[in-house]
């Protein structure tokens, strides 16, 4: 992890969730915050973001897809883990799309 302090980062502000878990896991591990070059608010514009400048960011791998240069640094102490979990009342009706959301959560 000491090694991604040699960069500068696009991240969003500090209190989006998950700007919030890596700082946390750089201060647990006892080392600075990753200097922020840019602070973008919009999740959308943050690859082309990274692309353009070269600086690392803290994304979903899902905006690593087909078509982009993105390429992702695999670090087991930099991987946040998150937990979806649906609620529904039982014996209510489902539509179509609520039932394939959970078929493919239960799947996952």
């Amino acid at each position: 992890m000491g090694d991604l302090l040699n960069y500068r980062w696009v991240l969003q502000p500090a209190g989006a969730p998950t700007r919030d878990w890596l700082d946390q896991t750089f201060d647990r591990k006892k080392l600075p915050r990753p200097v922020v070059q840019v602070e973008a608010s919009m999740l959308l514009i943050l690859p082309a973001l990274i692309s353009e400048t070269g600086l690392l960011s803290f994304i979903s791998r899902h905006h690593l897809g087909a078509g982009t240069p993105l390429k992702e640094v695999q670090l087991k102490e930099t991987t946040m883990h998150r937990r979806l979990v649906v609620t529904y009342r039982r014996n209510s009706y489902l539509s179509p799309a609520a039932l394939k959301l959970i078929e493919i959560f239960e799947n996952l």
